[in-house]
């Protein structure tokens, strides 16, 4: 258990964008507004480097933390089935959270070069939590589809089974209220960030032994 968790750190950074906000509420925790216009942490185009502290400002904690940790829950449950000789397990957790962190930072880049006529400017957790979801539901149906092919079923089941528990929230909720569609939200940043981290999870698993 323990080799696991050393093994999962590196997925276990992706947590990290809620702790300013906590150590350094002042900063972190006031209305976007301010943020963006008295501490220049929002991404924009006059503030290039918010493409990374935009990730850390708080936008909330209910609505972003929990479907964040129940996709990362699925990332860690996929990752631990592979096998630690050769270092496939460990290189699967690295993988998930350089393709989170990518994600979220190109979303928001493609976002402030697109919307920079009109002014825009971005923050808030939601980039991270959406590239975690989409690697969670890439990752699962890659699993699937693997075992399943190589005649392990239940196993392939059993990935099956989690592909379906990601795609759940978006079928439930239908598309506007799982990407958070309309005029108060960022849902471009949520749509991008999800699609890019769910094809790149070919990136993770393309070259990893499942069994």
């Amino acid at each position: 258990m323990r080799s696991l968790v050393l093994d999962a750190l590196p997925l276990f950074s992706t947590f990290l964008i809620y702790l300013p906000a906590v150590f350094a509420p002042s900063v972190f925790h006031p209305h976007g507004s301010q943020v963006c216009a008295e501490f220049h942490l929002c991404a924009s185009w006059s503030t290039p480097w918010g493409i990374i502290t935009a990730n850390f400002v708080w936008d909330g904690y209910l609505n972003n933390l929990a479907p964040q940790f129940a996709y990362f829950v699925i990332i860690f449950i996929c990752c631990a089935t592979l096998p630690r000789i050769g270092n496939y397990r460990k290189k699967a957790y690295v993988r998930s959270a350089l393709l989170i962190w990518f994600s979220s930072l190109l979303s928001i880049s493609v976002y402030v070069v697109v919307s920079e006529s009109k002014g825009g400017e971005t923050y808030g957790y939601s980039a991270v939590g959406y590239a975690t979801a989409g690697t969670a539901t890439g990752l699962a149906l890659l699993f699937a589809l693997r075992e399943l092919l190589a005649k392990q079923k239940n196993r392939g089941f059993g990935f099956l089974f989690l592909f379906i528990v990601c795609l759940a929230p978006l079928f439930v909720l239908g598309p506007h209220i799982f990407f958070g569609i309309s005029y108060k939200t960022n849902y471009f940043v949520h749509i991008y960030s999800f699609l890019l981290s769910l094809f790149g999870s070919y990136y993770i698993s393309k070259d990893l032994r499942l069994k």
